[in-house]
């Protein structure tokens, strides 16, 4: 997984389903079994997780402290602030391994693969 300070790829997006069943607005749940096969399909794909990506509704690109707290030092979490239902700005972070702050990353948008197949470039 690269190392502290390596620029890190995304080649596929993956959408998860969100296991919350309140505050579905809000809050974002993957299951641990959804995860593993995840992170099994990706495998035998040769493909590994490099970080993960939410919205913040009506909220700036940064994370909160709820964020912190599901974390892990070793991902990239991506974060698309939404505003009037449009995407704004996007940022993206890493936990710093103290788990005490997040710590900007650069971020380079090339295209989006949408799971219908399409490609747009940014």
């Amino acid at each position: 997984m690269g190392g502290e300070g390596a620029s890190k790829h995304a080649a596929a997006l993956m959408r998860m389903k969100n296991a919350r069943e309140d505050s579905r607005a809000t809050r974002y749940l993957i299951e641990p079994d959804d995860l593993r096969k995840a992170d099994a399909a990706l495998t035998r794909a040769g493909l590994e997780i490099v970080g993960y990506y939410h919205s913040h509704p009506d909220a700036p690109a940064r994370p909160s402290d709820f964020d912190r707290a599901q974390a892990w030092p070793w991902y990239s979490y991506l974060i698309v602030s939404v505003a009037d239902g449009r995407a704004g700005e996007v940022a993206s972070w890493t936990l710093a391994a103290d788990r005490t702050r997040f710590d900007p990353e650069p971020v380079l948008l090339e295209s989006v693969v949408t799971t219908e197949g399409s490609a747009r470039a940014d």
